[in-house]
């Protein structure tokens, strides 16, 4: 059992949940104390021991449900499948074959799930199910277990028999192939999907996002969210820190002059920051649509970042989106912006002149003007002197382009047009690339 509880700590560090060996001690102290016999009082225990906040308790209650609660073996309705077959001689057949299998029928046919999920968690140790780590080595893994399992042992004896005895068998068969798979597949989500899962979000962020295939999809959004929420914890407690400015060293030396110099009153500095407000512009039309969702995402989070902001998304026409980052889901939000402005033929020329008359008079020399799009206008007159005059009005404005920079002057390009008003152009095509121009913008404002 000590084993098992070693398993189980491991499965719920793959699952993000930190562990210390000091704690792992403690869990097997508390299994000598409280048993497993009443699996709800083991849970309870564990969890006071292993998960510390409400999130780690929410991913131990699930890890644990998952490890411990694996239901193996419970065809009810078995017997009565194998109504007309002869199971007495069909065990003495398979004895002749391999007397292991036999053991195991004779396990299924009583229906003694102790015996038999012992068995398998035995068998499964030894054919290294517990040091897998990729999808490609289950498969492995269930032959071998299948061999150990007497279900190769039964396909074998088929072929002597006839009737009835040969559905039984087959029955058997497939019915113990189907429970090894069952238990396969949730001891890799256990143990292995976890770190899988990151292999995969570290492939996401050095990738091209426009190279990363759908499936991947949501890995790459996962790390969006991991990101984000990340930067939202570190720049909100700056934001506490700081709200009461540096120390007015000079004023609090007046001010503690009845205490004799004794710092007791102190002094902060006033704060006189106005801050401006970031304008970001989302190219979300069929040229771009593979990172489009990647880049609203982040536009959702920038709103909570930072003070003041206000979206935009264009195809063939543009129109302000900040209302729809009101809500809490970041995924209805984005499935609704892509419905209302993607589909077009891209216009950045047009975009431009909408933007303009949406908030020409808004804009000032604290605003920020941010562009994320790749520049292609389809052929249509790129009005790069709109452009110009939008850019001086802001205090610097930024373009983040997805394409190499070999690609900007082909074709339907205007990013040539364009680049000599920005204060700076990027090429940001994987998540690392924006994860760090997000963060350097996020320390700007704050």
């Amino acid at each position: 059992m000590e084993q098992t509880i070693t398993r189980f700590v491991h499965a719920l560090r793959n699952a993000d949940v930190a562990v210390s060996p000091a704690e792992s001690l403690d869990a097997l102290r508390i299994l000598a104390a409280v048993g497993v016999r009443d699996l709800g009082l083991f849970k309870r225990s564990l969890s006071l021991t292993l998960a510390k906040s409400t999130r780690d308790k929410s991913k131990f209650s699930e890890c644990f449900d998952r490890f411990f609660g694996i239901a193996t073996f419970l065809d009810s309705s078995m017997k009565s499948l194998l109504r007309n077959t002869d199971l007495q001689s069909l065990v003495t057949e398979l004895e002749k074959e391999n007397r292991d299998a036999a053991r195991v029928v004779q396990w299924v046919l009583k229906q003694d799930t102790t015996q038999l999920n012992a068995q398998l968690f035995a068998i499964a140790e030894q054919v290294g199910l517990y040091e897998i780590r990729f999808l490609r080595d289950k498969g492995a893994v269930v032959r071998k277990l299948n061999a150990a399992f007497g279900v190769d042992a039964l396909h074998k004896l088929l072929s002597n028999l006839q009737g009835e005895q040969h559905a039984g068998a087959a029955y058997l068969g497939q019915y113990l192939r189907g429970e090894i798979k069952r238990f396969v597949d949730t001891q890799y989500e256990i143990v292995a999907a976890a770190p899988a899962r990151q292999t995969l979000r570290t492939s996401a962020l050095t990738a091209q996002l426009s190279q990363i295939p759908k499936g991947y999809q949501a890995e790459v959004e996962s790390a969006v969210k991991e990101f984000a929420a990340q930067l939202h914890n570190k720049y909100r407690r700056h934001r506490r820190r700081s709200s009461k400015g540096n120390l007015d060293i000079a004023r609090m030396l007046r001010k503690n002059l009845p205490y004799d110099g004794t710092m007791m009153e102190l002094a902060y500095k006033k704060k006189r920051k106005e801050e401006g407000t970031l304008y970001l512009l989302c190219d979300v039309s069929g040229s771009v649509a593979q990172i489009s969702r990647v880049m609203l995402l982040v536009t959702h989070y920038l709103h909570d970042l930072l003070p003041k902001v206000r979206s935009f998304a264009f195809s063939n026409k543009l129109g302000e989106i900040s209302n729809y980052f009101s809500t809490e889901n970041p995924e209805a939000a984005i499935d609704s912006v892509l419905f209302d402005w993607a589909g077009g033929n891209t216009d950045y020329g047009r975009a431009f002149v909408d933007f303009r008359n949406l908030v020409h008079h808004d804009m000032n020399r604290r605003s920020t003007l941010i562009i994320l799009g790749d520049a292609r206008s389809n052929f249509h007159p790129a009005r790069a002197q709109i452009f110009k005059a939008l850019s001086h009005r802001a205090r610097r404005t930024l373009w983040l382009n997805p394409e190499p920079r070999e690609y900007w002057q082909v074709a339907d390009s205007d990013m040539l047009s364009y680049a000599p008003f920005c204060s700076k152009v990027e090429r940001v095509s994987s998540l690392a690339e924006l994860r760090s121009f997000t963060r350097q913008l996020v320390q700007t404002y704050n």
